[in-house]
Formats: structure tokens, sequence, C-alpha cells
């Protein structure tokens, strides 16, 4: 009920030419869309969010509504709209894709080629060209190893739920609930994702160390003796498809190297972390770039801004629509862009144009 109203509301508005009336405004920074995964959830071999992907053809809708109703820009041409202090026109757009996919060399590329429209991606660089083939969740992020791990367990989670209920923390006495439900979901992959969910959401407000120990403790369940050897395609990009990319019209920027939450690790860590990802970027595409920094999961604080600033980024991108202009560097804020809130030409139009 909630989604249809939701849905209905779009629709008004976007007919009714509310949203256009709304946008039609000067902004100091433009409104810098955030992709994941472009996508058909049911191929993958394990679950993803519905916070992490957008469907091919809702993709290809959504650059055929920004060509007829915004001005789209490339991610260095906004970098010298900021730089020079200009107001941006209304509705001007800037694309960008988090965490290297193979699926934005697979299915977004060809739209945005088609469509001759930039872009922007920011790679976690030691995910980036890894040959190997991953089993049991390996070289993946902690967030799609517990999918692929849950995957692997099967229907029934009894036992590495009563593992899990003795790493109980305060705050933490629910997880059983949620790992129940997603057995519950076992034949409908849409409520798994929303149970998947609902997991990340909990396991992320714990620190990293217990969040590694329920995964490992889920790891040496019993019922790990029927995980598949199978190997797993290759999900991330590779450099040879990253330069063959940058010839198209997308750009690359640092998204860290080890894509850890810039707040879960120590000064010397991430300083280390952010310098290792600007000489990989550097090397492997053969020239240097203004150094840009995307937060993994948008987490920063006064202390990591503090290293950036020494490590001489220019500007911060968030996950927030807010931009925090004042903070040095500047964190630009995003908005973030999914197949349960973009689905038809409305929805996508409401999500981009509809103030908070």
């Amino acid at each position: 009920m909630r989604r249809q109203l939701k849905s209905l509301a779009a629709e008004v508005c976007y007919r009714s030419g509310i949203l256009k009336l709304l946008s039609n405004v000067e902004t100091r920074v433009p409104s810098i869309l955030t992709y994941h995964r472009v996508v058909d959830p049911e191929t993958l071999p394990f679950e993803i969010e519905p916070g992490m992907f957008v469907r091919p053809e809702t993709f290809a809708q959504h650059l055929k509504l920004l060509k007829q109703e915004a001005e789209i820009i490339s991610f260095a041409e906004m970098l010298l709209g900021l730089g020079s202090g200009i107001r941006f026109p209304p509705r001007t757009v800037v694309l960008t894709f988090d965490d290297g996919w193979r699926d934005s060399y697979l299915y977004a590329l060809p739209t945005l080629k088609a469509e001759g429209i930039p872009a922007a991606v920011f790679l976690p660089t030691n995910y980036i060209g890894q040959q190997c083939e991953t089993h049991c969740g390996e070289s993946l992020f902690w967030t799609d190893e517990l999918s692929v791990i849950l995957s692997m367990l099967g229907s029934d989670l009894s036992h590495a739920a009563n593992q899990i209920a003795l790493l109980q923390h305060s705050g933490f006495s629910h997880i059983s609930d949620l790992f129940n439900a997603w057995v519950k979901q076992v034949d409908d992959r849409v409520r798994r994702r929303e149970a998947l969910a609902d997991i990340v959401a909990c396991l992320k407000r714990i620190d990293p160390e217990t969040r590694k120990k329920i995964l490992v403790a889920l790891k040496d369940s019993e019922l790990g003796s029927v995980r598949v050897t199978a190997p797993m395609q290759r999900q991330f990009l590779n450099w040879q498809e990253v330069r063959e990319m940058s010839k198209c019209g997308i750009s690359f920027y640092s998204h860290s190297h080890e894509h850890n939450s810039a707040t879960e690790v120590s000064e010397a860590a991430l300083i280390r972390d952010v310098d290792t990802s600007f000489e990989i970027l550097e090397r492997e595409l053969g020239q240097k770039h203004e150094r840009i920094f995307c937060y993994p999961g948008g987490n920063f604080s006064h202390r990591t801004q503090v290293v950036l600033r020494e490590a001489a980024v220019s500007y911060a991108l968030g996950t927030d629509r807010i931009s925090y202009w004042e903070d040095e560097p500047p964190v630009l804020g995003r908005i973030g862009i999914h197949e349960d809130v973009s689905y038809s030409r409305a929805m996508f139009a409401y999500r981009l144009w509809m103030p908070n």
C-alpha cells in the first residue's frame, strides 16, 4: 500500500509540473546521482540489497528522461564549475557509479555510449583487476560475502543462529529474528533481498570485530559443509575494462583501496589506504587525476576529513543529499538511485527533484 501511495504521489507531482517548478533553481552543486549496480538481480548467484541496483531497462529509461528534462555534464565539468564558483543551471545532473562492478561495463556502458552521456566511477582499487574467481564470498565486500554464505547454508540457519546468539552484544538481541526472516522467504527472492537489507543494516551498527566474528560463525557452522565450490563469475571490473571505459567518456576516481568504512579504521590505516588507492589509479591509468575521494558507505568524521586534507584531496563525496560545503575538503552530497525508488519515469523524477 505504501509503495502504491508513493507511486501515485509521484505521478501527480510529475504530470502536474510541480516537480519541474520545484527544480527550476540554480544550485551551487549539481544533482549528483549515485548508482551501484546495473543488473537484473535474478541473474546473480547471490542476493543483493534492494538499494544496490537498477535493472538495465530501468537505467535506459532514466537516461532518456535525463536527456529530455535535464542538463547532463561530466564529472570533470562539474569540478571546473565548482572551482570557479559558478551556480549551475536548473536540473544540472552528474552521473556516478560506486564500487566498480563489472556490470557497469557489461550493461551500463553500452547504454551510456548510445546516449552520449558521460559518467564517473569510484573504484575500490584492491578489488579491481582480481583475476581469481571467488569461492564462498572471498574477494567480495562483507555485505555480499554475507549473502553468499547465507545462500550456501540453505534454508535452515538454526545452528548458525545459535552460534550467533553467543556473540550477542547490547542492542544486538534481535539478530536471530532477522536470520529467521531470511529463512522464511526461501521461495521469494524479492523478500529475501529485503531481509538481507535488514540483516546488513543491523550488522553495520556493530563494531567491525564483532561483525567479523559473526561471519566466521556462519562460515564455521555445521551447515558449512554444504558450501558449494563451483567458481563464481568475476563481479568487479578489471583494469583493461577500466581503460576501455575511460576512452568512452567515463572518468575514474578513488573509492578507497580496501573499501572499509573510513570511520572504522585507525588514522594510520586510513592514510595508507587513501595513498595506496591514488597510487594505483595513477599507475594503471597512466595519468595524474585531481584527487577526489568517495567515502565507502558515506561515513566520515572530523578525523577522516583531516586525513583527506593532508592527502591533498580536493573534494570528497558522501551518500547523503546534503553537501557539507564549508568542510575541508568539501563533502559533496549525492542522490542514491536504485530500482525500488525509480522504477517508473515519475518515480525517478520524484526522486531527483522533490526536496527533502
